[in-house]
């Protein structure tokens, strides 16, 4: 049986994890476009951070154990 995790720490690593995967999906772009030398018709990269964030915070909902120590 799994242990049941509070909601506000739930919530916590969600918010830790949308953050942690913004910036990680950014510097993965932004290391793709630096290898390959194309920036893939982009203009920026919003859609690295976007999608980082999502990946992240779900991520986080899903193992909120893995992303906050303190539960």
């Amino acid at each position: 049986m799994s242990k049941s995790v509070p909601l506000l720490s739930r919530v916590m690593s969600a918010v830790a994890g949308l953050l942690f995967g913004a910036v990680l999906g950014m510097l993965v772009l932004y290391f793709l476009m630096l290898l390959v030398g194309s920036d893939f018709g982009l203009d920026n990269v919003r859609l690295g951070a976007i999608f980082g964030g999502v990946i992240g915070f779900l991520l986080a909902l899903r193992f909120p154990e893995r992303f906050t120590k303190w539960s």
